[in-house]
């Protein structure tokens, strides 16, 4: 296979022939000279991992795919799963040029898009981390409807930072009680995921049929997915009294109605709902951190998994927390190190 460079204006484009001898070209943007046959070698050594890759058509735009991966996604997965796509999305375009050819991105433009995006104020490894695996899912996906023949999102760090068990902010039931008290229409979320461990999109679409005798937590079926599809939560004492005293409760609208406020407010709410109630700010995922830590000892292994909606050894590495009450209780009937 013949592979050349070609200059258009400050562009460059790496020509070739196809495995029907047809002349294609793939521009690779602008550069030096070194930089652009470095990606010439990428491209060759790609083509020859995967001879189909020579075949794969070029008119696919950046923001022509992703509105396409949009569409595909909302057939797919709900409502408030697809949105968490659009940031990502909207990074993409920001970095990228819309009008960039997919076929053009390669691993090291990725690369340098995840570390642009890191190096925003706003975005946090963890958040960055998520958008990394939003990125491996949309090009990975773009792979199997044959708009790109590899991804070159497929090697992103997209692990997020495990917080040590004693770094982990533990949130006490006298805590949320009081922050109950200023939380207003965010009331309902933070009692689903407080006192039922759910996450924040499982307690957005959680529906009043879903509640009776006990939480019935659903994806959509038949979507690929990590999670389990279904599964059965108990209702905490708390959290069914709360229910039992709300008026509102027709099987299709929602536990958490927000009263119109968007599902990005929630957040905000809390955290202003915390500084009014003088408790140190905490997330939804540190509500879910906490019920994962108080079922632990409490229901055998199966039933614990089933409820959390994960094995026991995942809780432990990012949800189960060591309080204080631990540290106090270990130091008490510790021996001093003189009488061993």
């Amino acid at each position: 296979m013949n592979y050349r460079l070609n200059k258009n204006g400050d562009y460059w484009q790496v020509a070739y022939e196809d495995s029907s001898g047809a002349r294609r070209r793939i521009s690779i943007g602008k550069g030096t000279p070194a930089e652009a046959k470095r990606k010439m070698r990428q491209i060759e050594k790609e083509h020859r991992a995967i001879p189909a890759a020579r075949d794969i058509e070029s008119g696919w735009s950046l923001s022509g795919w992703l509105d396409r991966f949009s569409e595909i996604r909302s057939c797919e997965v709900s409502e408030l799963t697809a949105q968490t796509y659009e940031s990502t999305t909207r990074y993409l375009c920001e970095y990228f040029t819309p009008s960039k050819k997919m076929t053009a991105i390669t691993r090291s433009d990725m690369t340098d898009w995840l570390m642009w995006l890191s190096d925003k104020p706003e975005i946090n490894y963890n958040t960055a981390a998520k958008h990394a695996k939003h990125a491996k899912v949309i090009f990975k996906r773009a792979t199997r409807e044959n708009v790109i023949a590899v991804s070159p999102a497929e090697f992103l760090n997209a692990s997020p930072l495990k917080k040590d068990a004693y770094d982990r902010r533990e949130v006490t039931a006298e805590e949320v009680e009081r922050v109950l008290e200023h939380a207003g229409w965010a009331t309902p979320v933070i009692m689903l995921c407080y006192y039922a461990g759910l996450r924040k999109t499982e307690a957005l679409s959680l529906r009043w049929a879903d509640t009776i005798e006990c939480i019935t937590v659903r994806t959509r079926s038949g979507i690929e997915t990590t999670k389990q599809r279904t599964r059965f939560v108990p209702i905490e004492p708390e959290l069914q009294d709360w229910l039992d005293s709300q008026v509102d409760t027709s099987p299709d609208s929602p536990v958490a109605d927000l009263n119109g406020n968007s599902h990005e407010s929630v957040l905000g709410k809390i955290k202003s709902a915390c500084e009014a109630a003088g408790v140190q700010p905490f997330n939804l995922n540190n509500l879910r951190s906490a019920r994962a830590t108080s079922w632990f000892g409490k229901y055998l292994d199966h039933e614990y998994e089933a409820f959390m909606g994960h094995k026991k050894s995942v809780a432990i590495g990012y949800y189960c927390t060591i309080g204080t009450k631990t540290y106090k209780s270990s130091h008490a009937t510790s021996q001093p190190r003189g009488d061993l």
